[in-house]
């Protein structure tokens, strides 16, 4: 069981059986809720750096994330973003890039065990249930796009 000093957390322990959240935490104008599941396995000093590391760097991870929205969404590649676009423009006014820009952060899962160090969802709440997630790994590198339905 170790302590940590967390960004939005401030100071805490994490062990085994604990699943720690916080809400309406405001990155990037969005409202976020935050939560850290320790997944069953008491989280290594390594692990609880990694959490630090980017938790500090928040609101940046959300801009290289909404850039890459872009990025992949103009790319002539099939991808989960442009599959999102599709699905939401027939219920949305914005099209395109305007609706990925529109989205809003709304929750994000920190995960201390598995190959999913981070997990992201972006959503339109006033518009439709479907969110797009993003996975990352512990070095803060986006691995997948995912379309969920709420």
């Amino acid at each position: 069981m170790a302590t940590y000093k967390l960004p939005y957390f401030g100071k805490i322990t994490l062990s085994e059986d604990d699943y720690c959240e916080i809400g309406n935490v405001d990155i990037n104008n969005s409202s976020v809720s935050i939560t850290i599941d320790c997944m069953g396995e008491t989280p290594s000093k390594a692990q609880g750096t990694a959490i630090e590391q980017l938790l500090a760097h928040l609101p940046e991870l959300d801009q290289q994330i909404r850039n890459e929205f872009i990025k992949v969404y103009r790319s002539g590649e099939e991808s989960m973003v442009k599959d999102y676009v599709q699905i939401v423009e027939e219920m949305a006014d914005e099209q395109g890039e305007e609706l990925l820009t529109a989205l809003e952060l709304t929750n994000l899962n920190i995960l201390t065990s598995g190959t999913e160090f981070a997990i992201f969802d972006y959503a339109l709440p006033e518009i439709t249930d479907e969110i797009l997630v993003v996975r990352m790994d512990k070095e803060r590198k986006i691995k997948s796009f995912m379309i969920y339905l709420l």
